[in-house]
């Protein structure tokens, strides 16, 4: 898990406040894979997830890092869609379940396959990420869906 530190006196340290990491550097691999994340982690990045996510220190996914994580069971997920199978799947919950997001208005949509769409969204004025959605948790009125 790629996770920017520091050098101090006291040793290496990470950020206690992830949006905070721009004095931080993020380690080579051969470093990266050498450090044990669980001793340099702030104890309340630790708490917050049962498995660490491997994007939990990726600027772009900051803002839907906590609406990705299993209310149930802690688990960290890539994508709405994928958290949606596992409650269903798991814990046996159907209907109008985890994640509640809200309606999604993207830019424009990638692709699409079967009951999912990928789309474009905005995350910051100049940022853009993409993520597979459900066809009905997204307002695409207006828009251009390909075909696939």
């Amino acid at each position: 898990m790629p996770i920017p530190v520091c050098q101090t006196v006291e040793g290496l340290k990470v950020p206690i406040n992830r949006a905070d990491s721009e004095n931080y550097k993020f380690p080579t691999l051969f470093a990266a894979q050498i450090l044990k994340a669980d001793e340099l982690l702030p104890r309340s990045v630790e708490s917050s997830y049962k498995v660490l996510s491997y994007d939990l220190y990726c600027p772009s996914v900051q803002s839907v890092l906590p609406t990705r994580v299993c209310k149930h069971c802690g688990l960290y997920f890539t994508s709405n869609v994928i958290l949606k199978k596992h409650i269903i799947g798991v814990h046996k919950i159907t209907g109008k379940c985890q994640p509640e997001v809200g309606s999604v208005r993207p830019l424009r949509i990638a692709t699409r396959r079967q009951q999912e769409l990928m789309a474009v969204i905005a995350f910051t004025e100049n940022v853009e990420f993409e993520d597979w959605v459900d066809e009905d948790g997204i307002d695409i009125r207006g828009l251009t869906i390909p075909q696939g």
